[in-house]
């Protein structure tokens, strides 16, 4: 079944995705609260 294939490594690659936005999100979470410190 190549369809449940492909459905289960997009699913992946959202979940992939989703990680390095939140990741991305708290970096850029604490640069913005280093900066406003200076």
């Amino acid at each position: 079944m190549p369809e449940a294939a492909s459905g289960m490594s997009v699913v992946s690659c959202l979940m992939l995705l989703k990680g390095e936005l939140h990741h991305l999100i708290l970096v850029i979470i604490r640069l913005y609260s280093s900066a406003i410190q200076f």
